[in-house]
C-alpha cells in the first residue's frame, strides 16, 4: 500500500508551545524581593491520518484528528474536504466519500479556546477501477488455430503491471489460464467458447470483460442447396433461384455460386446467390448449382421442373340453332390440360363484350333477345395460370307471341275478399315458363305486381277494377290481355236506443231499446238483420229492426248491428252504451247532539259504484223541500234558535244525472252533558289490555243517568259503565266513542283516536355463521320500526343474556373457542317497544392449508452450432422423472413436416431426434414437461441469426399446460 504524503502544514503565528514565565521584581525601601511569575497562553499543535489510505470511488474514508495542546482548551475541529474554504464537518473523527477519482486535498484546522489555531493540509488519492477491454484475431477461427489475445486497450488511471491481466479461456469462472496484457491459444474442438478477462491495477481495484468466440470445425466444403419460384412456370416467365440455403464453414462468395440454367452441362449461364431466367419451350427442365468454397472443394445440388404447356379451349353449344328467348346452353368438357384443369379454370364471354365475366363454371347457359349470328368465347386458364381461347358462333331466329287469356272467381266479390285468378287458359307454340305470368292487380297499367300461373287479389273500395295478365313465352315474346271485375258494395249500416242514458238502483236493472236503419244497392235479404246486446260475440239476439236488452250491472255495454246483404257483404256498426248505477246518499252531522244556536258541520260520505264520476251535493236544513240551502260535500251550518227534533237532508246527483236523496234528523236540547274520556296506558301494543274511564260532566244542576261505551266502532253503545276495557289486536288508529246522558234529557257523545303501537323488528346481518377459530365477525342491525323510530339498539355478543357488549347499529366480536355461540340484538321504540332477534355462530376448526404440490425435476439441454443464414441443433434432450410426460412442438422454417411429439419418460434423458436439424431465424420450439399432482415445467428456445437460441425457463400449473412462476 503506498504511504500517504507528507503533511503540509500551515501555522498562525503563536507563542512557544512551552510555559514562558518571566520574574518581575518587586522594588521596597531597601529591599527588592522576587514577587510572580507570569504565564503566556501556547497555541495548540495538530495532525490527522486517514484509512485507506487509497480509496476507491464513493467509498467512506475515516479521519482521525490528532492535536497536542499544553493548555488543554481546544473548542473546535473542523474539516474541508472540497478545499473550497467552507468546512464540511467537526470533530476528532469523521468519515467522508468522493463521488470522482483523482487527488483530493483534506484541510483540518483546530481552535483553542485563546482562538489559537493550527492548520493541516493532506493530500489523498481516489483511485479509478481499471477499464477492461481485449480484441482477439482471427475473429473466426477453426479447430486448433492459434488465437491471438489483446488486452493493451485496457485503460486505468494509473500503470498497471503485466501481473494485472487474468485470462479464464475455458469459461470454468476461474481466471487462471494465463495472465499479462497479450497471450495466444487454440482448441481443439468446434463450438462458442466463453473467453474473460480480469484487470486488477496497483490499488486492488478490478474490472471485468469477455467475448465469445466461436471456433469453426476443420473445412468439410460446401454444401450446395438451392430454391426456385415458381414450382411449374409458364413459357416465357421469369423464374427466379435462389442458392442462399447453401452452407459452408467459411464465408462463401457470389463468385462461389456457379449454374447451370439451360440444362447442358456447362456451369456457364449465371454467377451469383440470385439468378433469374425464363424458357421459350414448355416440358421439363433441369437446374444446377455448383458452390466453390475459399479452398476450391465444389458441391452441386440440381432441381428438375416442369414449364407448363398451355391449355386447349373447347366447348359444346346446345341446340346449335335457337329461336329469340330459347336458353342456350355450352359446355367447355372438351377443353384439356397436361395437368387436370381447375374449377376456377373456365371464363365466358356470351354477349360478345370481349369481357370474359358472363360465367365461372365448365357449363353456361344464356338468352338471346334479338335474331342473328351470336359470338361466344371461353377462355381456359390452368393451375399454372397459362390460358387458350375457343371462339363459336350461335344462330338465333325470330319468335312468335304467345295467345294471353286469364279469368277469376267469383264472378262479384265482396270488398276485401279474395279473387282467385287463373293464367291456364294461355298458349304458345312452347311450354310457357312458371315465371312467364305477371299480373296487373291494381289497374295502374304496370305488371309486376305478382307472378305464376294462378294468383289471388283482393280489392278494397266497390266498384269496377281492371285486371290484367302479361304472357312471355320461353323466348322472351309477350303478349297482354285486360279484364273488368265488379267489386259489391257493402251495405250501411246505424242504430240508435233509448234512454240515451239508462240508470238502475244498487240491484236492480235498466232497459235499453234498440232502433235500427239499413241501406244497400241491391234488395237486401229477409235475414239481413242480427244483432248482439250482450257482447258475447253472438249476433243472436233479435232480427229485427228494434230490439230490447236489460242490463242487470253498470258501466259500459257494446252493443253491435251487423247487415249482410244478397253478395255476402257485411257492416257492422258498434257503439257503446253506458249504464248507470244511481249513487248512495248519505252524511254525518256534529254534533250528535247539538245545544240551543250550537253550530253544526253537515259532510256528505255518499258514494258513486260508477268509476270517475263526480257528484254534485245540495242541502236543505230548513226542510221547507228546496235543496238552496248550501252546496259541497261540507257545510257549515248556524245553530238552530228552537230546541226540538230538525230534519235535514242532502241531494246527490252524479255525472249522467242519476239523483239520491238523504234524510237525518236531530235534536237541539237546550241543557246537555258534556262528555270526556281518558284511556291507559296512552300507547298500547297489540292485545294489550286498554282500560276506558269515563271524565263527562253534567250540565249545572243536573246529573248523569248513563253512561255507554261504543270500543270496536262496529256494535254501538252496548257497554254501559263509568269504566270499559278493550283489547286491540292490530296496529294502527283505532276509534272509540262515550256517550252519555243526564236527568235533564241532555245526551252528548265524545269521540277519540287510540294510537296502538306496532312493536319494532330486530333484525341483524352477519359475515359469516361458520367462522373459523380466531376470526372476526361482524354484526349490522337492520331493524326498522313501522310507525315510529328507534331509540336504542344493544347487543349480548357474549351469550350472558345482558345487552351490555356494544351499542348502535354495529358491533363485532372475535371468537377463540370452537361450538355455538349465540349473540342476541335488542331493539326498543320511541313508545318503549321491544323486540329480540337471535342467531347462532358456530365456530370451527381452521383446515390445514393443503401442502404446495411438488415441483417435478426436470432439465432441458441444448448443443447447438449458429450460423449466419441458420442454426443447427447438434442435440436436443430433456431429463425427467419416470412416468414424466415430454411434449415438444416446432413452428417455423425448417421445421420437420412431424410438428408435435409426446413421449413418456422412463426416467432416462429423452432424446428429441426430430430436432436435431437446421433450423432458419424465428423458429421457434416449446417444451413442456408434465407429471400427475406436480408443478411442470416450459422451456422456450427461439432461433436467431449467428447467435446461440435464446431461452425462456417457466413452470407449469399442475396438470396443465398454464405458464406460471416457479415456485421459490
Amino acid at each position: 500500500m503506498k504511504k500517504p504524503p507528507a503533511p503540509i502544514v500551515r501555522r498562525q503565528a503563536h507563542l512557544s508551545l512551552a510555559t514562558a514565565k518571566l520574574l518581575v521584581p518587586v522594588i521596597t525601601a531597601g529591599t527588592i524581593l522576587l514577587a510572580s511569575q507570569l504565564v503566556m497562553a501556547a497555541a495548540p499543535e495538530a495532525d490527522f491520518g486517514f484509512t485507506p489510505t487509497v480509496a476507491a470511488v464513493n467509498q467512506q474514508i475515516s479521519f482521525d484528528a490528532t492535536v497536542q495542546d499544553p493548555d488543554d482548551d481546544v473548542v473546535s475541529i473542523e474539516w474541508d474536504f472540497d478545499n473550497d474554504g467552507s468546512f464540511d464537518a467537526t470533530g476528532g473523527n469523521v468519515q467522508h466519500s468522493f463521488g470522482s477519482s483523482g487527488s483530493k486535498t483534506v484541510r483540518m484546522v483546530v481552535t483553542d479556546a485563546a482562538s489559537e489555531t493550527d492548520e493541516v493540509v493532506h493530500a489523498l488519492r481516489v483511485n479509478a477501477p481499471p477499464g477492461a477491454a481485449f480484441e482477439f484475431s482471427p475473429s473466426n477461427p477453426s479447430v486448433n488455430q492459434s488465437i491471438a489475445f489483446d488486452a493493451r486497450g485496457t485503460t486505468d488511471d494509473a500503470a498497471i503491471g503485466a501481473g494485472g491481466f487474468d485470462w479464464d479461456l475455458d469459461g470454468d469462472g476461474a481466471y487462471d489460464d494465463g495472465s499479462g496484457a497479450q497471450l495466444s491459444h487454440s482448441y481443439a474442438t468446434p463450438g462458442t467458447r466463453t473467453v474473460g478477462l480480469r484487470v486488477t491495477d496497483s490499488d486492488g481495484e478490478t474490472s471485468f470483460a469477455s467475448h465469445s468466440v466461436q471456433v469453426a470445425a476443420l473445412n468439410a466444403g460446401p454444401t450446395a442447396a438451392f430454391s426456385f419460384g415458381p414450382s411449374r412456370p409458364n413459357v416465357g416467365q421469369t423464374v427466379s433461384f435462389d442458392g442462399s440455403e447453401s452452407d459452408d464453414d467459411g464465408p462463401l462468395l457470389p463468385t462461389s455460386y456457379a449454374w447451370d440454367l439451360d440444362g447442358d452441362g456447362a456451369f456457364d449461364d449465371a454467377l451469383g446467390v440470385t439468378p433469374s431466367t425464363s424458357y421459350s419451350s414448355s416440358g421439363p427442365k433441369t437446374v444446377s448449382l455448383r458452390v466453390t468454397d475459399a479452398l476450391g472443394v465444389t458441391d452441386t445440388a440440381s432441381h428438375s421442373f416442369t414449364v407448363n404447356p398451355p391449355p386447349n379451349a373447347s366447348f359444346s353449344v346446345s341446340p346449335a340453332s335457337a329461336d329469340v328467348g330459347d336458353p342456350v346452353s355450352f359446355d367447355a368438357a372438351a377443353s384439356s390440360d397436361d395437368l387436370p384443369l381447375p374449377a376456377n379454370a373456365y371464363a365466358w364471354d356470351l354477349d360478345n363484350d370481349g369481357a370474359f365475366d358472363d360465367g365461372t363454371a365448365q357449363t353456361a347457359s344464356t338468352t338471346f333477345s334479338t335474331p342473328g349470328g351470336k359470338t361466344v368465347r371461353l377462355r381456359v386458364t390452368d393451375s399454372g395460370g397459362s390460358t387458350d381461347i375457343a371462339t363459336q358462333t350461335v344462330s338465333v331466329a325470330a319468335n312468335p307471341a304467345p295467345v294471353a287469356a286469364f279469368s277469376f272467381t267469383p264472378a262479384r266479390p265482396n270488398i276485401a275478399q279474395a279473387v282467385a285468378l287463373t293464367g291456364a287458359g294461355s298458349s304458345d307454340d312452347e311450354p310457357i315458363p312458371a315465371g312467364g305470368y305477371s299480373w296487373d292487380t291494381n289497374g295502374d297499367g304496370v305488371y309486376g305486381d305478382v307472378t305464376g300461373v294462378t294468383t289471388s287479389t283482393s280489392f278494397a273500395t266497390a266498384g269496377a277494377k281492371t285486371v290484367g295478365l302479361r304472357v312471355t313465352d320461353a323466348d322472351g315474346a309477350m303478349t297482354s290481355t285486360t279484364q273488368v271485375i265488379t267489386v259489391n258494395a257493402a251495405p250501411t249500416a246505424d242504430f240508435t236506443f233509448t234512454p240515451a242514458s239508462p240508470s238502475r238502483t244498487g240491484t236492480g236493472t235498466a232497459t235499453v231499446t234498440y232502433n235500427g236503419t239499413a241501406q244497400d244497392d241491391l234488395a237486401l235479404p229477409a235475414a239481413a238483420l242480427a244483432w248482439d246486446t250482450d257482447n258475447d260475440g253472438q249476433f243472436d239476439d233479435g232480427t229485427t229492426n228494434q230490439v230490447t236488452a236489460t242490463y242487470a250491472t253498470s258501466g259500459a255495454k257494446i252493443v253491435r248491428f251487423r247487415v249482410t246483404d244478397s253478395g255476402g257483404s257485411v257492416t257492422t256498426v258498434q257503439k257503446t252504451v253506458t249504464v248507470n248505477t244511481i249513487p248512495v246518499a248519505d252524511f254525518t252531522i256534529t254534533p250528535q247532539t247539538p245545544r240551543l244556536n250550537e253550530a253544526m258541520t253537515l259532510r256528505s260520505t255518499s258514494t258513486d259504484a260508477d268509476a270517475g264520476q263526480a257528484l254534485t251535493v245540495t242541502w236543505d236544513t230548513d226542510n221547507d223541500g228546496q235543496f238552496d240551502d248550501g252546496t259541497g260535500a261540507t257545510l257549515a251550518r248556524a245553530g238552530y234558535t228552537s230546541v226540538g227534533e230538525k230534519v235535514m237532508r242532502m241531494r246527490v246527483v252524479d255525472t249522467l244525472g242519476a239523483t239520491a236523496i238523504r234524510e237525518r234528523r236531530v235534536t237541539v236540547q237546550d241543557r246537555l252533558p258534556t262528555a270526556g274520556l281518558t284511556w291507559s296506558p296512552a300507547v298500547p301494543l297489540p292485545g294489550q289490555t286498554v282500560t276506558f274511564r269515563s271524565t263527562s260532566t253534567p250540565s249545572q244542576g243536573a246529573s248523569i243517568t248513563a253512561t255507554e261505551w261504543n270500543l270496536d266502532a262496529i256494535s254501538g253503545f252496548e257497554r254501559p259503565g263509568i269504566t270499559a276495557t278493550a283489547v286491540f289486536r292490530t296496529a294502527g288508529r283505532h276509534t272509540v266513542e262515550v256517550k252519555v246522558s243526564e236527568d235533564s234529557g241532555g245526551v252528548d257523545i265524545e269521540s277519540a283516536v287510540v294510537v296502538v303501537n306496532a312493536a319494532p323488528t330486530a333484525l341483524m346481518r352477519f359475515s359469516s355463521s361458520q367462522p373459523y377459530a380466531g376470526d372476526t365477525v361482524n354484526f349490522a342491525s337492520v331493524s326498522r320500526d313501522s310507525d315510529g323510530n328507534l331509540t336504542s339498539e344493544t347487543w349480548d355478543l357474549d351469550g350472558d343474556g345482558q345487552y351490555d357488549d356494544a351499542t348502535g347499529k354495529l358491533a363485532s366480536r372475535r371468537f377463540t373457542t370452537l361450538g355455538a355461540h349465540t349473540v342476541r340484538l335488542r331493539a326498543v321504540d320511541n313508545h318503549g317497544a321491544g323486540s329480540v332477534h337471535a342467531v347462532t355462530i358456530n365456530v370451527r376448526e381452521r383446515p390445514k392449508p393443503a401442502p404446495e404440490p411438488e415441483q417435478l425435476d426436470a432439465v432441458v439441454r441444448i448443443s447447438s452450432v449458429p450460423g449466419k443464414s441458420f442454426t443447427r441443433i447438434s442435440r436436443l434432450g430433456v431429463r425427467a422423472g419416470k412416468g414424466a410426460m415430454v411434449r415438444a412442438s416446432c413452428k417455423g422454417k425448417g421445421c420437420p413436416a412431424k410438428r408435435a411429439s409426446s413421449t413418456r419418460s422412463r426416467g432416462k434423458a429423452v432424446r428429441l431426434r426430430w430436432l436435431e436439424r437446421r433450423l432458419w431465424p424465428g423458429t421457434r420450439i416449446r417444451i413442456y414437461v408434465t407429471a400427475k399432482g406436480k408443478v411442470g415445467s416450459y422451456t422456450s428456445l427461439l432461433i436467431r441469426r449467428a447467435k446461440s437460441p435464446s431461452r425462456l425457463d417457466r413452470c407449469l400449473s399442475p396438470g396443465t399446460t398454464k405458464t406460471i412462476r416457479c415456485p421459490r
